[in-house]
């Protein structure tokens, strides 16, 4: 963050497109890595709001973004850091209405419905039985005494997720990511995950019993005091980058022939 005098900062909110030292002193902090852009956040000593800026290696304000109550977002930011991220908790009624916005979404209609988002929320004791939540992204939630029976989870995002006495018997979820998951006390028997991404996953006093693996990455993957008995690990990958390297040159293919 660079702090100007007010004087300074209400000058270059006006001229952002001149040169200034401050911004090309911090030319290192400005870069673009994967879809995170870093920037640098520009105040007045006595102003709330703020100003984030990419000069894109130049010395001037190339690209802006208007920060409104600066003060209060980088205090928040500096409790998410000491605390880690606050749970929202979902009821079954929050539930029953994203499901059905999902499945709208899912089903295409113009601009009808929305994507399930489940990132940081508390999901315990709720009922998921045969619910299709296929696309959904769950980064980060917590499941707690979890009825998944039977549910449709394809394709979604569980990344970091954690699982704790939950019932995911015949869950299908195919092609999902649950890297760096953990399941514990969970009963995980006849779930279909073929093809998914399961590195860094740990599976503690839980049953995969006829659990279909095939084709899934399992780096790192452990599984302390449970069962994998009858598991199908068919040409799984211990490899994470070869793994991906491969899934993206199997659709290949497909995407050139839908192009012709």
């Amino acid at each position: 963050m660079v702090v100007l005098p007010d004087d300074q900062y209400e000058q270059f909110t006006k001229n952002m497109l001149r040169e200034y030292d401050f911004i090309r002193q911090h030319q290192d902090e400005m870069y673009q890595e994967g879809d995170v852009v870093h920037c640098i956040l520009v105040k007045g000593q006595n102003s709330q709001d703020g100003v984030l800026v990419n000069s894109e290696g130049g010395s001037y304000a190339r690209y802006t973004a208007y920060l409104p109550a600066a003060e209060s977002f980088l205090a928040e930011q500096a409790l998410l850091e000491e605390n880690g991220p606050q749970l929202r908790e979902i009821s079954q009624e929050e539930l029953a209405m994203m499901y059905g916005q999902h499945i709208l979404w899912a089903e295409g209609g113009d601009g009808i419905g929305q994507q399930a988002v489940f990132s940081n929320c508390l999901l315990s004791g709720l009922d998921l039985r045969g619910m299709q939540f296929n696309n959904a992204v769950f980064r980060d939630a917590v499941f707690e005494k979890t009825k998944m029976q039977g549910a449709g989870v394809c394709f979604s995002d569980f990344q970091r997720a954690q699982f704790v006495d939950c019932s995911l018997d015949g869950l299908c979820a195919d092609e999902a990511v649950f890297r760096s998951c953990s399941f514990v006390g969970c009963s995980i028997r006849q779930a279909k995950l073929l093809h998914c991404n399961l590195s860094q996953a740990v599976f503690k006093d839980s049953i995969l019993a006829g659990t279909d693996l095939k084709g899934s990455c399992l780096e790192g993957m452990t599984v302390e005091a449970g069962v994998l008995e009858q598991a199908d690990t068919r040409n799984v990958s211990f490899h994470e980058c070869g793994w991906i390297e491969e899934a993206v040159s199997a659709k290949e293919p497909a995407l050139e022939m839908g192009g012709m």
